[in-house]
């Protein structure tokens, strides 16, 4: 399974706009996750670190991330998806001295009809499957 789930896996079936939550899971165990770009009210933007398998698990253990601090939130404008979005507020990228470990319940799916996509779900929520390649994700 390792080696199905390397690459680009996106929330929705389809590309609008922007990417929605996405991940990319690299063959040599790292992982980055990055949030909808038309969630404009998102305060963590990226995390990664590593990933493995356990069991039916999939176990993440984030060493570094983005987020946005200070700013103030306004009603949305532009091509938001979101009700709000953050203004004025500033990107850090913060390195973590202990890792924070998440476990994700993972299901293989048989591949979307309509696109042919390969899916998965990760605690219960349904990824489509957009390169092999986890470098396909800009």
């Amino acid at each position: 399974m390792e080696t199905l789930l390397t690459g680009v896996w996106q929330a929705s079936p389809s590309l609008g706009a922007g990417w929605n939550d996405a991940y990319q899971f690299f063959s040599d165990g790292r992982f980055r996750f990055h949030a909808s770009q038309m969630n404009c009210a998102a305060r963590e933007r990226r995390r990664e670190g590593s990933w493995r398998l356990d069991g039916p698990e999939l176990v993440l253990e984030t060493v570094e991330r983005e987020v946005i601090v200070g700013g103030r939130e306004l009603p949305a404008t532009g091509s938001c998806g979101s009700e709000t979005e953050i203004v004025d507020g500033e990107a850090r990228v913060e390195s973590l001295f202990v890792p924070i470990e998440s476990r994700l319940r993972v299901e293989m799916q048989p591949p979307d009809e309509e696109s042919g996509r390969q899916r998965v779900k990760l605690d219960g929520r349904m990824f489509w499957k957009y390169d092999d390649d986890p470098t396909g994700y800009p």
